[in-house]
């Protein structure tokens, strides 16, 4: 009897033993629920909205700003370049950079655009940037109730659109801050408002 009572607590002691060893060997993990993917931000790509869809989910949905702040406007307008697709009204916005100061330098086409986003902001101007462009005689490109037609696949379009997104969300001061009007420097229309700055042929106003 005393053997065979031996012989049972060994028994037990040895599948004691494995019971625990099995539990160092594979300690309990939690897991995720619903873990979200990751987002692959790419250089380009300003917005999720901008990046590959299967890379979004409807959580990081929202504007991410650059992951670092830009030395200069030219690289700033890098990081925008990689999105052409845009509201109606950046559109116009858009529109205006590209049909007012295309082969202009960067500063000139954000002047421009930054006219029009004080113009929404001014109370004495429409509201909206198509609105401030269709404006009966305000600029040239805009006539008869339609805008004329960007060169879409142009490297010119989409410096015009990041400009117009860099100007919209404010994301660089422009030497013509507060201005709400211009005119080329080849005319003199004898106005008598603040002069604000000449730049690449235009001249700003408040």
């Amino acid at each position: 009897m005393s053997f065979a009572a031996g012989l049972m607590m060994l028994i037990y002691s040895a599948v004691g033993s494995g019971a625990a060893a099995q539990d160092a060997r594979f300690p309990a993990v939690p897991v995720m629920a619903n873990p979200e993917p990751a987002l692959n931000f790419q250089p380009g790509f300003s917005d999720a909205a901008d990046a590959p869809r299967a890379a979004v989910t409807t959580a990081q949905a929202t504007p991410l700003e650059p992951v670092a702040p830009a030395a200069t406007l030219a690289q700033l307008v890098s990081v925008h370049s990689g999105a052409t697709n845009v509201s109606e009204d950046m559109h116009c916005l858009a529109s205006a950079v590209y049909h007012e100061a295309r082969y202009g330098s960067l500063d000139g086409q954000l002047a421009i655009a930054r006219v029009i986003v004080a113009r929404t902001k001014s109370g004495i101007f429409p509201k909206t940037y198509c609105g401030v462009v269709m404006q009966r005689n305000q600029f040239d490109f805009a006539r008869g109730g339609s805008i004329r037609e960007p060169n879409e696949e142009s490297v010119h379009w989409r410096k015009a659109v990041a400009i117009a997104r860099i100007a919209d969300r404010g994301q660089w001061d422009s030497q013509v801050e507060g201005a709400l009007f211009f005119h080329s420097a080849r005319i003199h229309p004898g106005w008598r408002r603040t002069r604000v700055a000449v730049l690449d042929g235009n001249v700003f106003y408040r």
